[in-house]
């Protein structure tokens, strides 16, 4: 991210010695830069909801269940630090310099996807589809002990 920034810069002064950078270049790696970092902000709410889940099918519950009662426990920590991230990239959106204007609606636009279509359904929804399969590196051996959240959680 550094280095885009840095390139953006680049770009920047480029235009202003005269040398005419050309506005497509900006508008690249405007956009480049704000799929990485959209990428790496929803990392973290993707292993969030994922491990709730997680916990939620080592207590013993089925996949859906499990689903349901994961996406129930972060929906409202999701939704609310996407709507911070949101406001904020959207104060950016006045800032005079039109590079940081389309980085700042690119960024605020992706965040509002992510947590609503990406984290709210399409996660949740694979998440039910592979059923099992979601599971298969979790499959105990015979005489294997279990987890230390599952054998807790039993033992109440």
């Amino acid at each position: 991210m550094a280095i885009d920034y840095a390139l953006l810069i680049v770009t920047r002064w480029r235009e202003e010695l005269g040398r005419g950078a050309d506005p497509a270049e900006a508008v690249h790696r405007s956009m480049a830069t704000a799929g990485r970092s959209v990428f790496g902000l929803s990392m973290d709410y993707e292993v969030f909801l994922l491990s709730r889940i997680r916990e939620e099918h080592d207590n013993g519950h089925a996949t859906d269940a499990a689903t349901v009662h994961g996406l129930a426990r972060t929906g409202r920590l999701v939704t609310s630090a996407a709507l911070i991230l949101f406001l904020a990239f959207i104060s950016l959106v006045q800032v005079p310099t039109t590079e940081v204007k389309m980085l700042a609606t690119a960024l605020a636009l992706g965040i509002v996807i992510d947590a609503t279509i990406v984290r709210g359904v399409l996660a949740p929804a694979l998440v039910a589809a592979l059923g099992r399969a979601n599971w298969w590196t979790l499959r105990r051996r015979p005489g294997q002990p279990l987890s230390a959240p599952a054998a807790a959680s039993r033992t109440k």
